[in-house]
């Protein structure tokens, strides 16, 4: 499902228009981004949690030249289920 996707169906589930609800998903979309960037979580009651996970440094190796390289640490954006949210899931995709 693509952004687009998820605009019609909202549309059509609200009966809002979709130049509306373009702007509250866009709105939406970077109000999750500057709050991981301040270093906050958010929490959706019976959705889940998106958070920011810190990854250590790491060497790799770049195959082109078969160096050793240094990642350097660096923080993710992770999502984590809420247990209904999974409890759904799982039901529906074991009933098909």
């Amino acid at each position: 499902m693509t952004k687009t996707d998820i605009i019609k169906s909202v549309a059509k589930q609200t009966g809002v228009d979709r130049e509306t609800v373009t702007r509250i998903i866009e709105s939406y979309v970077d109000t999750v981004k500057e709050t991981l960037i301040e270093g906050e979580s958010i929490n959706f009651r019976n959705f889940g949690t998106f958070f920011l996970k810190r990854r250590a440094p790491k060497t790799g190796r770049n195959l082109m030249t078969n160096t050793t390289i240094l990642i350097p640490a660096h923080k993710v954006a992770m999502f984590k289920p809420a247990k209904e949210f999974s409890d759904a899931i799982s039901k529906a995709t074991t009933e098909e």
